[in-house]
């Protein structure tokens, strides 16, 4: 992985998602504090979000419209709560992310493919959350139904 190449082409979705969607601000979220320091050679530190504890990014995730994502985690727990992402792929990790039938990008894809993906998840944002809470609600049932063969509820 080439982290320059990483930084470019998350510095690249940011400026094309900045220049088209107005109304939102765009932010990159820090997971650790060498990521942090790099960044910040980069970018303002107003638009970076570095916390070490989970609570903090379950909290802002949860105000987020939509991410360029490189983290596998963060992903995850964007879907859960039915924000639409992007994960660049970065490791195998990421074939969990094609379970949720969501698309991911690699440092391969170019820019352009990459914009015209983000854009249209924000497009289908509904259908997402729509999908997203069968998916929870089918995942309920079922666990109902298991818990009460094994009458723990």
């Amino acid at each position: 992985m080439n982290p320059k190449k990483v930084l470019d082409t998350c510095k690249e979705i940011q400026k094309s998602l900045s220049s088209s969607i107005k109304d939102k601000k765009v932010v990159w979220v820090c997971h650790d504090f060498e990521s942090y320091k790099e960044l910040l050679k980069q970018t303002d530190k107003d638009n970076i979000l570095f916390s070490n504890n989970y609570i903090d990014f379950q909290k802002y995730y949860s105000r987020c419209f939509f991410a360029f994502s490189v983290k596998v985690h963060g992903t995850m727990l964007l879907a859960s709560m039915g924000v639409p992402s992007l994960l660049l792929q970065l490791d195998s990790r990421a074939s969990v992310i094609e379970q949720l039938d969501e698309s991911y990008a690699t440092l391969s894809t170019p820019i352009e493919q990459l914009t015209d993906i983000c854009f249209e998840k924000i497009r289908e944002i509904g259908i997402y959350r729509d999908k997203i809470i069968a998916l929870k609600s089918k995942y309920k049932q079922e666990y109902d139904e298991m818990f009460g063969r094994l009458g723990l509820i």
